[in-house]
């Protein structure tokens, strides 16, 4: 996870919102990902996307202890993207996971106790980082490595096409 905006500290005026609208009509052009501009109404919010990135960190970490199909973490990621950016509801409230984890069958209380850990916070702050000093600074940011080596794929939503060509050339 990046933290795209860890914190907020955005100030929820007419020239934030009309960029966020302006950008996620054009990620959706681009991708196909669906958004209802509702969200952009309200008087005030504080989009902070760390405790969305931390969720992740924690189901991944519930994942991994439960020995879960790699593929839950993608789905408890994709039903974050959902419940945000379409049904316009607030990942900084921890009930916002409850219908999610009960989807990838992760049990909400363990979920609920990582999630509020200081354990969980400081692993999401160590994954900005890295992240971070990697070259991830835009999302999503694609990095390969052969073990021994990180090389940047891409950084920004990419076509498919693009993707496979950038990688064909690092992998020839």
């Amino acid at each position: 996870v990046g933290g795209l905006r860890v914190g907020g500290h955005q100030a929820w005026d007419a020239e934030f919102r009309k960029f966020l609208r302006e950008h996620w009509q054009q990620v959706g052009q681009a991708s196909g990902q669906e958004f209802n501009m509702g969200l952009l109404d309200l008087a005030a919010f504080n989009y902070d996307t760390e405790p969305a990135c931390r969720a992740v960190v924690a189901a991944k970490n519930i994942s991994m202890n439960l020995d879960l199909p790699n593929q839950t973490i993608l789905q408890f990621y994709v039903a974050i993207q959902r419940k945000f950016y379409v049904d316009n509801q607030d990942p900084k409230q921890v009930d916002f996971y409850k219908s999610i984890c009960a989807d990838t069958q992760i049990n909400f209380d363990d979920f609920k106790n990582a999630f509020l850990s200081d354990e969980i916070k400081q692993q999401t702050a160590a994954e900005f980082n890295v992240i971070r000093n990697w070259g991830g600074n835009g999302y999503p940011t694609l990095l390969v490595s052969d073990g021994k080596t990180l090389e940047l794929v891409s950084s920004g939503y990419q076509k498919s096409e693009i993707l496979i060509q950038a990688l064909d050339k690092l992998l020839l």
